[in-house]
């Protein structure tokens, strides 16, 4: 559409091109002499003709301006259908989590890590997310911490990393909640490192309730 355009749009330009040749000669294309009634007719055609060209150079513009607003209604509209795609995957998840949480016998207090799930974001971050829960009847909130050890491999030699470390601030990692909580974080890594897997852990009052491994 946009070839065919410019395509009128150039047979018009030539056409007026021609017209005012013609009219600088006084000519026509026989040679002939011409009236000045004629003249007139051809200056009439030739400023019509140049109206027709700016009429269809803003049609152009116009249709140009419109595509570029729809291509980026398009790129909106996918990243839309992106980002609840990735919602609707995680009230799959939590569904399947109150699904978990309904005892199939007497329901036994205690703590317990779900779907411990570590990802790495180039050049050198770990996301990870997880669940806790605890089941039981349960009057007052658990107050806790969050924990990881990772084990990588650091200039060629294995090594552990602790999370929070002495820079880390102790907020994202703590713990708060009656029936469950969804955690979900960044951790910073040094450069280099190639991480194995990962542990995370919860403590209450320094000690280790509950602990789970998820590997790269």
């Amino acid at each position: 559409m946009r070839l065919g355009r410019l395509l009128v749009l150039l047979l018009v330009v030539g056409g007026l091109a021609f017209w005012t040749y013609g009219l600088g000669r006084g000519t026509n294309a026989l040679g002939d002499g011409i009236s000045a009634e004629e003249a007139d007719r051809l200056k009439v055609q030739a400023a019509t003709a140049r109206a027709e060209s700016e009429k269809a150079a803003s049609v152009l513009s116009t249709a140009e301006n419109q595509l570029a607003m729809e291509k980026a209604a398009h790129q909106q509209l996918a990243a839309q259908v992106q980002s609840l795609t990735a919602e609707n995957a995680r009230l799959e998840e939590d569904l399947a989590f109150f699904d978990s949480l309904l005892p199939s016998g007497p329901a036994s207090e205690g703590l317990s890590i779900r779907r411990l799930k570590i990802e790495l974001l180039p050049p050198n971050q770990l996301r990870y997310r997880l669940l806790v829960m605890r089941r039981g009847n349960n009057a007052q909130d658990f107050k806790g911490s969050l924990s990881f050890s990772l084990a990588v491999t650091q200039s060629g030699k294995p090594a552990v990393l602790s999370f929070p470390g002495k820079e880390d601030k102790a907020e994202p990692f703590q713990l708060e909640f009656r029936r469950y909580q969804r955690i979900e974080g960044i951790l910073t890594l040094p450069d280099g490192v190639q991480v194995k897997n990962a542990q995370a852990r919860v403590l209450e009052n320094g000690k280790v309730r509950v602990q789970q491994s998820a590997t790269m």
